[in-house]
């Protein structure tokens, strides 16, 4: 299986995760000096008047209660509707003595303050806050601005979201954040973070990035939205990444399907991690969600909510395109993921599911409905259907109504159903699939591997460290899903979504789809190391000719400026 994070500590069986993503954006704000022409001090409501002045460039921030900073008509946020530069970036940030994340401490070492970013480019806001906040309001609006950071920005019991990004916004990035809610009447059908078409068709918000973030206890975690009749139009959000974050709810929102709180209960005041309603037009430039955390979702309980949702941890629908779903953590959850509702023909196309581990699923794993040209490939599925057994009907995967759906190199292990897979008017293309104590019901090959002893029997346990941003950390392990033989049935791919290369196997050539258009240098070499062919490829050139090649396992090995990624492939013919 694939490594999830950057950077593993291997410690007596653990695979210990502690990296932030690569894509991570620096932030280096200079020490407040008072003589400073370009800084500036923030202590009362009257002082954000000076936000625009083109002449500073550092505003610092004293701990206070600036939640009526603005005009009512803005919700009392403040505006910024001035810019930076590339050169010359503008700054918002906590000046309180320390350095520490928001979510550390007490509310009066904090600045309680919203912003709406409406023709702002170029700023950095770091270390700000919002807390108990009842009603729809979001913290954060960005409208019509691009390049900007939203730095380790923390909210508490806020349900109407923190940060929601409108058309016409590109290259904004939302790190290192910590949003939570504890307080269980706080179920407003809204996301933390989103990406929303307002109420305009056509539109397209590109290469948002949304990093290193913990998101507690919301109703989705991350939504990208279409609303109103933009359901059967053009919406475009491509080039999103979504990297590294913590998507997560627990007990304390957790239900007995009626309104009543229960640790136990089987529902729960949320919907999902992710919430997909759209994707990307540019199958350039795709949509990435990889190297997520997420866990915890339950049915969602409707007692006097506008929720509703059967606890599905990723969902897509609504002509979802060009996504690629990669190195994901999906655990303890009513579902798995769940792909319906289409429109134009099609929920969900041109995607990729690869490499993710779907570990404790309570229903089902994956349900596909009404999607084209999906590819599964070298997932983990293990201990789930737990509450399938008993019911007369039970798959762990559903494919309904839908075509070209390859299905290669997943594993399913100890999965409580009886049925296994169900094919329902798919077309199905399996390879080299693997079960252990699991049934490949409707989808079995005979290129398939039915183990009789366990083949993750000497996979290391992953170990991470959640609530990185509070107090409290926890530390949580899932036993048994790494896997610590290369050889085994998965290909363990220095893959990233940076490059992604296909077919694999491949028969006359390979192509490299590489999302930032850089030189490579291609090597290929053959099963003992050594070296066949060397070739360098332009920035445009993405094919590589295997003809010369006899039939068998290769080894390729593409180098960049970013990152040097070795690919085994089968040379089929």
């Amino acid at each position: 299986m694939k490594q999830l994070f950057t950077f593993l500590l291997v410690l007596n069986s653990l695979v210990v995760c502690f990296s932030q993503s690569q894509y991570e954006e620096s932030v280096t704000i200079p020490p407040y000096d008072s003589l400073n022409s370009e800084m500036y001090l923030i202590s009362t409501n009257s002082d954000w008047a000076n936000i625009n002045n083109p002449a500073i460039k550092y505003f610092y921030v004293l701990p206070g209660d600036y939640s009526h900073a603005g005009l009512p008509s803005n919700d009392y946020k403040v505006v910024l509707n001035s810019s930076g530069t590339s050169d010359n970036k503008r700054y918002i940030s906590l000046y309180n003595g320390n350095n520490t994340h928001p979510g550390k401490l007490n509310t009066n070492q904090l600045a309680k303050v919203g912003f709406i970013l409406q023709d702002a480019n170029w700023w950095t806001i770091d270390r700000m806050s919002y807390w108990e906040k009842s009603d729809g309001m979001i913290p954060i609006k960005i409208e019509n601005s691009s390049n900007n950071i939203i730095n380790r920005y923390f909210t508490s019991n806020v349900a109407g979201g923190a940060i929601y990004i409108y058309p016409n916004s590109n290259n904004n990035t939302i790190q290192n954040c910590r949003v939570q809610k504890n307080d269980i009447s706080l179920h407003i059908d809204r996301a933390a973070f989103a990406l929303s078409n307002g109420t305009l068709d056509s539109i397209s918000i590109k290469n948002t990035k949304v990093l290193n973030n913990e998101v507690y206890n919301f109703v989705d975690g991350f939504q990208a939205v279409k609303t109103g009749s933009a359901n059967q139009n053009y919406i475009n959000y491509e080039g999103t990444i979504i990297d590294n974050n913590h998507f997560f709810i627990d007990s304390l929102i957790y239900t007995d399907c009626n309104g009543n709180q229960d640790n136990n209960g089987d529902c729960a005041y949320a919907e999902n991690a992710i919430d997909l309603k759209s994707g990307s037009e540019n199958p350039n430039n795709p949509f990435v969600i990889t190297n997520n955390m997420m866990w915890g979702y339950r049915k969602a309980d409707n007692t006097n909510s506008t929720l509703s949702d059967p606890g599905a941890v990723i969902v897509a629908h609504f002509n979802v395109n060009n996504v690629f779903i990669k190195n994901n953590l999906v655990y303890d959850a009513t579902r798995g993921i769940a792909i319906g509702n289409p429109v134009n023909g099609a929920a969900m196309r041109n995607s990729i599911f690869s490499n993710n581990i779907i570990y404790g699923i309570k229903g089902y794993s994956i349900v596909v409905y009404d999607s084209d040209s999906l590819i599964f490939s070298n997932n983990l599925n293990k201990e789930t259907g737990m509450d399938l057994a008993n019911v007369n009907f039970s798959y762990w995967w559903v494919f309904h109504n839908s075509i070209i759906m390859k299905t290669e190199h997943n594993l399913s292990v100890n999965t409580y159903d009886k049925l296994g897979v169900r094919n329902s008017s798919s077309s199905l293309l399996p390879l080299n699939n693997g079960y252990y104590n699991s049934t490949p019901g409707q989808m079995q090959d005979n290129t398939d591997s039915i183990f009789t002893v366990d083949p993750t029997l000497n996979y290391y346990d992953l170990v991470f460290t959640t609530n990185r941003y509070t107090n409290n950390p926890l530390i949580i392990t899932i036993p048994k899903v790494m896997e610590s033989n290369p050889s085994s049935i998965y290909t363990s791919l220095k893959d990233d979504l940076v490059l992604t290369i296909y077919p694999n196997p491949a028969d006359d050539y390979i192509n490299i789809d590489q999302r930032l258009r850089e030189k490579l240098k291609v090597s290929i070499y053959n099963s003992i190391g050594q070296l066949i062919s060397f070739k360098l490829l332009n920035s445009l050139s993405n094919k590589i000719y295997l003809t010369t090649l006899s039939s068998g396992i290769y080894y390729l090995k593409i180098e960049t400026k970013h990152q040097v990624k070795t690919v085994k492939f089968l040379k089929q013919k």
